[in-house]
């Protein structure tokens, strides 16, 4: 029996969350259980409700101790309330095992309700939900699980190369957790939305049931050191098709070379989504051009950015990753050497302007770990009094970076804020990722990294350590 204060949430998010009817809904159901005394549990999962963007292919798993799947449920079928109804009475949907999710509290779940959750990539309005169960992580045997992954007929190395086929999140912390997310009702097609030749392919999806008379599209074509052309595009001006699970909308424009074309996706005068994209072979940056020549597609690069990837003794990949971003972008970092000599220095200082500077420090963890935030506090003022001291007036912007997601870091947002630290977190990296592609602007960058200040305007002492 579900928990009455478990119940009142679900209902205050399916109220906030806008919803395609049943009827007209798809979700994304995914999950990874392991076997504990004999019953599979949760470990975690995800379920996307509105699917208007591409998802993971379906997947499955069965072994002795692992169970794994992800597929697509339409509305008709289970709806959402009957989805998130099952999830907080500790039952899984699954296709043939019963599977629990074991409440963190006899019956009660910790619920978390984000109306501008985290989106995966970045740059598009998503209202979600996080369900923790209860802590799993020191029952389960990760060892001799892998062992059984390695053995099966489809072999696996470990849980998070399952986590990663299934296409859900390993949690982070010990609890089990089952993460819900609504997408928009209309998006960017990020897999049909290219340049080419001087023309702009753009695609729009928006689910079975949106009005189509309430979409549009707004652009932003750039140019290098050229005028900015901003228009829109009524539905009524793109050729539309009707699949299976959604409504897919398709414009050709003509672009100048070299544009970076930034898409945005209203619905009803809103806008819910937005996608950058540019001709690789004309691309404005000619930065990235350079990495690509030594690194084909940023694959290196963009893997050293993973949080799964960013951590023991890959964690120093992570900072070089970062700093390869920050010359991408167009400002001029240095990293500093830890071999001995420059312990006491900040990870990396960037210079973006003639007097705009950023000392950064980057964790794979949290941001008071190692005493990071403190010491990236305590090392700005010391540089600053060394610029004071010899007359010059240079912006110091203290930066601390992490592949953690900003809910994840949520508890620690206002001791940076007090201290005017901006947090560069998981849905942070997206979005500078997406900057790689436009004509470089190290000020705008600047400006940019200074707005994930965290907002703060009550903390006066808040515990750093």
């Amino acid at each position: 029996m579900s928990h009455p204060k478990d119940l009142g949430q679900i209902n205050d998010y399916l109220d906030s969350a806008a919803l395609a009817s049943d009827d007209d809904q798809l979700s994304a159901y995914g999950y990874v259980a392991v076997k504990l005394n004999g019953t599979f549990a949760l470990i975690g999962g995800r379920v996307i409700f509105n699917v208007v963007m591409p998802t993971p292919a379906p997947f499955s798993f069965f072994s002795d101790t692992v169970i794994a799947e992800s597929f697509l449920v339409r509305g008709t079928e289970k709806s959402p309330r009957e989805i998130l109804e099952s999830l907080i009475e500790g039952k899984i949907f699954s296709t043939k095992e019963d599977v629990r999710f074991v409440p963190r509290d006899q019956n009660s779940f910790g619920i978390s309700h984000y109306a501008l959750g985290p989106p995966p990539q970045g740059q598009v309005r998503l209202n979600s939900l996080k369900i923790f169960g209860a802590d799993l992580a020191e029952k389960v045997n990760y060892p001799e699980i892998a062992w059984d992954l390695r053995s099966h007929e489809t072999p696996y190395d470990g849980l998070p190369e399952i986590f990663d086929a299934c296409g859900v999140l390993h949690p982070s912390g010990p609890q089990s957790v089952f993460e819900v997310v609504a997408q928009v009702l209309t998006a960017i097609d990020t897999g049909r939305s290219v340049v080419n030749g001087g023309i702009a392919t753009i695609g729009v999806n928006a689910l079975h049931g949106v009005d189509l008379a309430e979409v549009s599209l707004g652009l932003k074509i750039a140019v290098p050191k050229g005028d900015v052309e901003r228009r829109q595009v009524q539905a009524d001006q793109m050729n539309w098709l009707t699949t299976d699970t959604k409504q897919e909308g398709t414009v050709e424009i003509s672009v100048p070379t070299g544009a970076v074309v930034e898409c945005i996706a209203c619905y009803r005068g809103r806008a819910l989504h937005y996608y950058w994209i540019a001709d690789p072979s004309e691309t404005a940056n000619g930065r990235k051009v350079s990495v690509e020549t030594f690194d084909a597609g940023l694959s290196r690069f963009q893997e050293s950015l993973k949080w799964e990837n960013a951590r023991g003794r890959n964690s120093r990949d992570f900072e070089s990753g970062f700093c390869s971003m920050l010359w991408m972008l167009g400002v001029s970092p240095l990293h500093f050497d830890r071999g001995g000599k420059t312990q006491e220095a900040v990870d990396i200082l960037s210079v973006a302007g003639a007097d705009q500077m950023m000392l950064i420090e980057c964790t794979v963890g949290i941001l008071k770990a190692e005493g990071k935030l403190a010491n990236l506090i305590a090392r700005t003022e010391r540089l600053r009094r060394q610029f004071r001291d010899k007359g010059r007036n240079v912006e110091l912007l203290p930066v601390i970076v992490s592949p953690m997601s900003r809910q994840e870091l949520a508890s620690e947002l206002a001791a940076a804020g007090a201290h005017g630290v901006a947090v560069v977190a998981q849905e942070q990296l997206a979005e500078l990722q997406a900057r790689i592609d436009r004509p470089i602007d190290a000020n705008a960058v600047f400006k940019e990294i200074k707005s994930y200040v965290p907002a703060d305007p009550n903390a006066v002492a808040i515990d750093i350590n």
